[in-house]
């Protein structure tokens, strides 16, 4: 085995053969000084190990329970945001049916009105549009929650107010339909007005509350308005009558009747029928005797009939 020694300081290098006793000699102390060098480093290993260990359980024992703030923090906030979250949805459920109903509403308004069809389409929104801001940003939750919290109050104020506009379109129809309003029979011809005129049985003067109309025996005999029936039978001088009341003061009454349709207690609508003109009473021929009451006074029926053309 060859040896080579340099020395960098001095700047020379000695070359020799190692034989024999020699070269285990050299052997032997390259061995020791490797175990030397393991030892060294193994002891500055276990010394290290000693002194971080203390260290790292030091950092565990301070970072641990920030850990575990941290994480209760964040459950707190999960389960914050989920009953966030459900109280947002329920609210829109509550504003959802509050819209529901208002179109519904709206829709009942409309026929009441007689409203085009298309001119308030409640099943779409509505239509909307405009330019575009580029500088919109998007709300922050504060924000969303009041214009939740004003759109609630203001849809539950338009409901109210829609809720008495409907009573108020209601009653109005209902006063409407109530009214007298139109012929009570569409075939025929007026034979007798309101009024002075001469009595056909006796030849005197007399009042006369109401007009006739000649017409076919059978033809049919309709309410001008919508009420209940308060007397449907015979009396004396109208033959078989039927009177109707139709509210807010008025009433009507129909004579000569040969046959009757409907009964005391009925609710009936304008236009339907109640009965068939005939000749039962006092009375020359198949005609219908139609008088209109007001606070239980008799008027000129004319009006009322005009009132439809």
């Amino acid at each position: 085995m060859q040896v080579i020694i340099v020395d960098h300081r001095r700047g020379w290098t000695r070359r020799f053969d190692a034989t024999g006793r020699r070269a285990r000699a050299i052997a032997v102390a390259s061995g020791l000084a490797l175990s030397v060098l393991f030892a060294a480093v193994l002891t500055a290993g276990w010394q290290l190990h000693s002194w971080l260990a203390p260290k790292r359980v030091e950092v565990v024992d301070v970072w641990g329970p920030d850990v575990a703030d941290q994480r209760a923090a964040i459950d707190t906030l999960r389960e914050r945001l989920h009953d966030e979250s459900a109280a947002f949805a329920r609210r829109i459920a509550t504003l959802q049916a509050h819209v529901t109903r208002l179109d519904a509403a709206g829709e009942r308004m409309a026929r009441l009105a007689d409203l085009d069809d298309g001119e308030f389409n409640f099943e779409g929104a509505p239509a909307v549009g405009g330019p575009l801001d580029e500088g919109g940003v998007t709300p922050a939750l504060s924000e969303l929650t009041a214009e939740l919290d004003a759109l609630e109050t203001k849809i539950r104020s338009r409901s109210r107010q829609l809720s008495v506009l409907e009573e108020m379109l209601v009653a109005s129809r209902v006063r409407q339909e109530s009214r007298p309003e139109g012929r009570p029979v569409t075939a025929g011809y007026i034979s007798s007005h309101f009024g002075r005129r001469i009595d056909p049985f006796t030849g005197r003067a007399a009042s006369h509350y109401g007009i006739d109309f000649a017409a076919v025996t059978g033809s049919v005999v309709a309410a001008v308005g919508s009420g209940i029936v308060e007397y449907s039978g015979p009396r004396s001088g109208y033959g078989k009558m039927i009177e109707i009341n139709h509210g807010n003061g008025y009433s009507t009454r129909y004579g000569h009747n040969s046959k009757l349709l409907v009964r005391v207690g009925e609710r009936v609508t304008r236009g339907q029928a109640i009965a068939e003109v005939g000749a039962s009473g006092r009375a020359t021929g198949p005609h219908l005797h139609f008088e209109v009451h007001y606070n239980g006074k008799p008027v000129n029926p004319a009006r009322f009939i005009s009132a439809a053309r």
